[in-house]
């Protein structure tokens, strides 16, 4: 049976320092993605389709910021039961991108990071 994939928090200090900032910027966009006025009248689980990403690279980058690494297998069970548990689907595809995300920030700075970047 293979293992689980670990995500690492880097040893670097001015890398944790814009993982932080990359975690507020996160949270900034779920504000923005929940205010958006074509979302007002869509249904909570067809709202949650489009900022589960968003929550799911919340979730992991905090989670790694308290506690150092991150089995993503385990993790991902243990979120996905969570909102189960709320009655929120769970997108595995979407926290798996999410996961790979984070970690490539941890290991390259996002060097193979399509589309986003960690801020200076």
């Amino acid at each position: 049976m293979e293992k689980s994939p670990i995500i690492r928090l880097p040893k670097s200090q001015e890398r944790i320092i814009q993982l932080k900032k990359k975690l507020l910027q996160y949270q900034q966009r779920l504000k923005e993605q929940l205010q958006q006025e074509d979302l007002r009248y869509l249904a909570p689980e067809v709202i949650e389709g489009v900022v589960c990403g968003t929550k799911y690279k919340i979730a992991i980058l905090t989670k790694l910021l308290k506690t150092g690494e991150i089995q993503a297998w385990d993790y991902s069970l243990r979120y996905a039961n969570y909102l189960k548990g709320r009655g929120i689907s769970f997108n595995a595809e979407r926290f798996n991108n999410a996961a790979a995300v984070i970690d490539e920030y941890c290991r390259n700075g996002g060097k193979n990071v399509q589309g986003g970047s960690l801020p200076k």
